[in-house]
């Protein structure tokens, strides 16, 4: 798995991994006890402007995988 030395403007198309201890389901107070991981997909800046108000940079990784999301 390559991990991200710095910034890379050629994200977009590129399969990634997010991981976390994410909620399964938004109105549960409690977090599970077993880290998660998602796959998902990268989008150019240029494509995640349209789906994030304020300022999009370098320091962002966007990313696509319906129906849930990564925040």
């Amino acid at each position: 798995m390559r991990i991200l030395n710095g910034y890379d403007s050629h994200l977009g198309g590129m399969r990634c991994y997010a991981t976390g201890w994410g909620r399964d389901n938004p109105s549960s107070g409690t977090l599970p006890s077993t880290l998660k991981y998602r796959k998902l997909t990268a989008l150019s800046d240029n494509q995640c402007r349209p789906y994030i108000t304020g300022y999009v940079d370098e320091a962002h990784v966007c990313t696509w995988a319906p129906p849930s999301n990564i925040c």
